[in-house]
């Protein structure tokens, strides 16, 4: 009885396993840059593009993707292939730290066997730079209260920044602060200045 009783308890707990596992879509996310990481973009003028693959294996509904810039990269232009009908633009946010995040919205892979998205985003670096850049993308699956079977970049994408040497040093280097010497009296006003 003991035996029975444990055997239908041990077959009822594998069976919620399972349905556990099988919720989450097998997603896999793959990046590249073009110029490669080589030869990089030039600050201020070189545009960079990023291609982020999507690959799922399974049929997904409302999968959302999301590609992470950082500080020193702005937008210029963003693609999906093959483009979702009818087609609805990403939503771009930019932060108050300077990262700019991008959201595809509502991503349907309808195959039964597999399926894939191709996510473009074409970046340009700003005049001052890092000279490394790492771009992160997330898919992820959103219900009423939380985000689930978050998938993310294995590494992330490296966009590499170039200068032309004296530009960065006349443009970039951070202003001194003003030094005040403390054995000459304050003036408000210095000569041939006035209010």
């Amino acid at each position: 009885m003991f035996s029975s009783a444990f055997l239908v308890a041990l077959l009822g707990f594998a069976s919620i396993v399972t349905t556990v596992s099988q919720e989450c879509p097998r997603l896999f996310l793959k990046a590249k840059v073009q110029p490669n990481a080589k030869r990089g973009i030039l600050a201020g003028k070189g545009q960079a593009k990023i291609t982020v693959t999507l690959n799922s294996k399974d049929p997904v509904d409302n999968l959302e993707f999301q590609v992470k810039l950082p500080n020193g990269l702005s937008v210029e232009r963003t693609a999906m292939r093959p483009s979702s009908k009818p087609y609805t633009p990403p939503q771009i946010v930019e932060d108050t730290d300077g990262t700019t995040a991008i959201y595809w919205l509502g991503v349907h892979f309808t195959h039964r066997k597999r399926g894939k998205r191709r996510f473009r985003v074409k970046v340009k670096a700003d005049q001052c730079a890092p000279e490394t850049l790492a771009v992160d993308a997330f898919a992820y699956l959103v219900n009423a209260t939380d985000a689930s079977c978050i998938t993310s970049l294995a590494n992330p994408a490296i966009v590499t920044v170039r200068y032309s040497k004296p530009e960065k040093a006349a443009t970039c280097s951070p202003t001194p602060a003003p030094s005040i010497n403390p054995t000459q009296p304050f003036v408000l006003f210095g000569d041939g200045q006035r209010f």
